[in-house]
């Protein structure tokens, strides 16, 4: 992963607290994989337009 991919993450969540989620579920709460993996496919082919798949 490119540095810049890591880093954009790390500056967005410097004043998150350490036990609390970044990422969640549509709902709210935790994001399992199976949620993530609907959630990737529907940003991915979203983005095909614009190059970014």
């Amino acid at each position: 992963m490119a540095d810049s991919v890591v880093l954009m993450p790390k500056r967005r969540t410097k004043d998150v607290p350490d036990q609390e989620l970044i990422f969640t579920a549509p709902k709210g709460g935790i994001l399992h994989s199976n949620g993530w993996s609907r959630i990737w496919l529907r940003a991915s082919s979203r983005s095909a337009p614009f190059g970014l798949d």
